[in-house]
């Protein structure tokens, strides 16, 4: 039988068509940074008319702040408006015709705001750059660049793009910015290594666990010039190799005896001084500092013993050398503090370490100078050139950054041995717990979970963090 249409059913009807003709024609239509969806684009400037520009509001703010222009004759075609502010392009929401609404960038430090109305044919038709500026304000804000898991927080070792890739345990990270790249070498638990492409925006994996017969990864290391990895392997074996060698023509895929010795556990290397080739690694057995020499011959690096360092069977986490090769910060993993060691480029002698932050065998968390202030495990650090330093006129202009893996956080020392904390901990829940996953300001929101890695794109001003326990790759940038 054949159903009756009502009038009541014919009245829905007509108004349901009528809604969608309303919402379809840009009343209602879904807009995303000039693209309207199944509706037209609006009107155009009236060429006709004179296009006036009285001021924009508000003055000041940071990035993703709502700015408002003013004036007359700007038309409601958004895709025929662009605006810059501080240099930097925003994304146009809307336009009445009379007031232009967007969003402001990240980075509009420049101040100045252009704004141009452009012919239905793309071409400029009118530009003009405000006398008033807009006073940016800088964030820095916690982010996460990849790491897919699941509902429950699982995840597997995955290659990938990085809304596919996945981690399970991302350790130590070392950034790659030869000829031009943006590439992180990074530690999936303690024997495989990955790579992150930033400009591919992919992972892959460069070493599988198996590959190189090695125990353990504690810390890598760079050439001078980047054009060979070194890798430590933890092993108790006497003839075993302590530390191996990787070459970029081989793209990082064959292993090549280094250093024959057992209990290496730390490796770096001099970039400062020019007449320092050496590659210097600390053994946990003794707790002796070695400086590794290239022997043509044998194709090994003998080892040479300068001192013993620290105390006997003292885990280093890992070392680096000041950018200007003044001294030598080693991070104490089981004395829970940061060693300084002072540089001689006369003799190319590293002296003894002295504790500079923290105080030795006290675990704990405390911010303050010296030996007041308390770490927990620090794991991972880089140097960052300060810029206030700079024009102060400082001998020493860089700032050392630091994870304090069981803190989870990311801890700053200054040169004068002034231990902050820069990043994580933020929003602590109710029942006291500063660990978690959240992105957003770095000290007010953001949070970490046993972040273990660190490294320092100096051209964006941007850090990465292997964040442990939650299995993602994070970010620190200013915004």
């Amino acid at each position: 039988m054949k159903r009756k249409t009502t009038i009541s059913t014919v009245c829905k009807q007509a108004i349901l068509i009528l809604f969608s003709s309303v919402y379809l024609s840009g009343l209602g239509g879904c807009q995303d940074g000039g693209t309207t969806y199944g509706a037209p684009q609006g009107s155009p400037s009236d060429p006709n008319q004179p296009v006036i520009f009285t001021d924009f509001t508000p003055n000041e703010g940071p990035v993703r702040t709502r700015m408002y222009i003013n004036g007359e004759n700007f038309g409601t075609d958004i895709s025929l408006i662009d605006v810059f502010i501080g240099g930097q392009k925003a994304k146009v929401i809307h336009s009445s015709d009379k007031q232009i609404y967007c969003m402001v960038p990240a980075r509009a430090s420049g101040g100045y705001v252009e704004v141009t109305i452009k012919n239905t044919d793309g071409n400029e038709y009118v530009k003009h750059t405000f006398d008033q500026r807009f006073t940016y304000h800088f964030n820095e804000m916690v982010g996460t660049l990849w790491g897919k898991v699941d509902q429950n927080g699982n995840s597997s070792v995955k290659n990938g793009s990085f809304e596919e890739a996945e981690t399970i345990e991302p350790r130590l990270a070392l950034f790659d910015d030869k000829d031009g790249r943006r590439e992180i070498y990074f530690c999936e638990g303690n024997k495989t290594i990955r790579k992150m492409d930033l400009n591919k925006r992919e992972v892959t994996t460069v070493l599988k666990s198996g590959s190189v017969d090695w125990k353990s990864i504690n810390t890598m290391c760079w050439s001078k010039e980047k054009d060979t990895l070194f890798v430590n392997n933890v092993t108790t074996v006497q003839d075993a190799p302590g530390i191996y060698y990787f070459l970029r023509k081989e793209n990082f895929q064959i292993p090549h005896n280094c250093v024959i010795m057992k209990n290496v556990n730390c490796i770096f290397v001099n970039d400062a001084d020019p007449d320092d080739w050496g590659i210097y690694f600390i053994t946990k057995d003794k707790s002796m500092l070695y400086k590794g020499i290239f022997n043509p011959e044998t194709g090994l690096w003998d080892p040479k013993e300068l001192h013993s360092f620290g105390n006997s069977g003292q885990w280093y986490e890992h070392a680096v050398f000041h950018p200007e090769g003044k001294y030598l910060y080693c991070l104490s993993r089981g004395q829970h503090c940061i060693q300084k060691v002072i540089y001689d480029p006369e003799t190319n002698q590293l002296e003894k370490p002295d504790v500079f932050v923290g105080y030795s065998g006290s675990k704990g968390y405390v911010d303050g100078v010296g030996t007041n202030a308390r770490f927990s495990i620090p794991m991972q650090g880089v140097f960052v050139r300060n810029e206030q330093y700079v024009k102060e006129g400082k001998d020493d202009i860089y700032d050392f950054y630091v994870m304090d893996a069981d803190n989870h956080c990311v801890r700053t020392v200054s040169p004068e041995g002034v231990v902050t904390t820069y990043a994580g901990r933020g929003s602590i829940s109710s029942d006291g717990r500063v660990y978690g996953y959240i992105d957003g300001p770095i000290r007010t929101d953001a949070r970490f979970s046993t972040p273990m890695g660190l490294c320092y794109e100096e051209s964006t001003s941007t850090f990465y963090v292997c964040d442990k326990n939650n299995r993602r790759i994070r970010t620190i940038s200013v915004q």
